[in-house]
């Protein structure tokens, strides 16, 4: 599933990343989702969190189905496996970095 919102945490991902380079970037890596209830603009907000840092959201319509069983789980958050794609800087031109995860469906998610 692709994030959204990463263009506002292209600083978060450049340092993660160790920077951009000339050829476009995949690193594979560990993210977590976390519930933020109290997201002004979606009360079902999932942030996905990298090293520590929000690198984005996961889509309203698929936050939607998340949270309820994000809310069930004993612990806050949720593991998963991820990607941090692009990061590529060439000339006077570079591309944004951008975030995947996979996620189990949401009623196989466990804490």
């Amino acid at each position: 599933m692709e994030v959204v919102g990463e263009s506002r945490y292209q600083e978060a991902l450049t340092r993660i990343a160790g920077g951009k380079r000339r050829e476009s970037q995949l690193i594979r890596t560990n993210a977590e989702l976390r519930r933020e209830p109290t997201n002004p603009f979606d009360r079902n907000a999932v942030q996905v969190v990298i090293a520590g840092d929000v690198v984005g959201y996961l889509p309203r319509d698929e936050a939607a189905k998340y949270a309820p069983a994000l809310d069930q789980l004993p612990r806050a958050g949720f593991a998963c496996d991820a990607e941090i794609r692009g990061g590529w800087r060439d000339g006077d031109d570079e591309g944004h970095f951008g975030v995947v995860v996979w996620l189990p469906p949401p009623n196989r998610l466990a804490g």
